[in-house]
């Protein structure tokens, strides 16, 4: 499927700059009819293509999008991830992932635990799937009683 989307994405673009050319002759030229037409079909279509072929390739987090790109990870995760499974999963650099967990954990939005093997696994809790399914927020409150309501 990328690599048809990826191909429209380039045919797009070569015929937006051909009809790009086009209105550019036209301008240039004597000719006057559908210059307006040919710009705006040449414009859009290089837009198009250009839009296709990054979404064939995976749109990268940007700095400012890692924190909510980070954290639909670790809800889908289960809330625990790690440096290198973000990383892949929204196409970064390790290191702004990494950076982007740190400044998480020390706004305590998370919290950073080390493997046996000396990985970080960063947990969070409000995002932990404690059933296995959609979890009960009341579950594991003390201070409610059975029947789960206060």
């Amino acid at each position: 499927m990328k690599s048809a989307q990826s191909l429209v994405g380039w045919l797009c673009v070569v015929y937006g700059a051909l009809a790009s050319a086009r209105a550019l002759q036209v301008v240039l030229g004597t000719e006057g009819d559908g210059v307006l037409f040919m710009g705006v079909l040449g414009v859009s279509m290089t837009a198009a293509g250009v839009g296709l072929i990054r979404g064939a390739r995976g749109a990268r987090a940007l700095p400012g999008d890692l924190e909510p790109a980070i954290l639909r990870v670790a809800r889908d995760a289960g809330g625990r991830v790690v440096v290198l499974e973000v990383a892949a999963a929204i196409d970064a650099p390790i290191e702004d992932v990494e950076a982007a967990l740190v400044r998480l954990r020390e706004r305590d939005q998370c919290e950073e635990l080390v493997s046996e093997a000396g990985v970080s696994i960063f947990r969070f809790p409000g995002l932990e799937d404690l059933a296995g399914g959609k979890r009960d927020l009341l579950e594991n409150d003390p201070a409610a009683p059975p029947g789960g309501r206060r």
